[in-house]
């Protein structure tokens, strides 16, 4: 699964973005206070239990990642984001949650929940998430080391 185009409008610091990323890798590079981790976190679909920015009275992130597109409402009024799901023909999808978790994996990432976790709980959720065993990596590193 490649994301193809990122729409985020009123969504924690981000005011208003539309990215073509048409499953290129992305280098998101500024100062701190300037929107990467509330990027990441809408392309992850990472919605706090209010993601309105401050001041708004509603927002959305919407995420093409091609076969389907994956939209997030909220507003002043919800305290909970709101997931739809649309198919190419944009036919809603009768079970969001469930396709969701399918098409991204990991549902509840959030970065600084990560940065704040040991470092042997960070490398169990990326082989978690990747599939990939690093042992391997760090025994061989470990040998090059010594």
């Amino acid at each position: 699964m490649q994301i193809q185009s990122v729409e985020i409008q009123n969504f924690k610091s981000i005011k208003n973005v539309a990215k073509q990323l048409n499953g290129n890798n992305v280098f998101l590079v500024a100062p701190n206070g300037m929107g990467k981790t509330s990027f990441i976190d809408a392309c992850f679909g990472a919605m706090p239990e209010q993601p309105l920015r401050d001041g708004a009275k509603s927002g959305n992130v919407k995420i093409n990642i091609g076969d389907y597109i994956v939209e997030f409402k909220f507003s002043a009024r919800s305290h909970k984001p709101k997931m739809n799901i649309f198919d190419a023909n944009g036919n809603a999808q009768t079970k969001p949650a469930t396709l969701f978790k399918e098409l991204f994996g990991v549902t509840d990432f959030n970065i600084d929940t990560f940065i704040n976790k040991p470092v042997s709980k960070q490398i169990d959720f990326i082989k978690e998430i990747t599939g990939i065993d690093w042992s391997d990596v760090d025994a061989r590193f470990k040998e090059l080391y010594d």
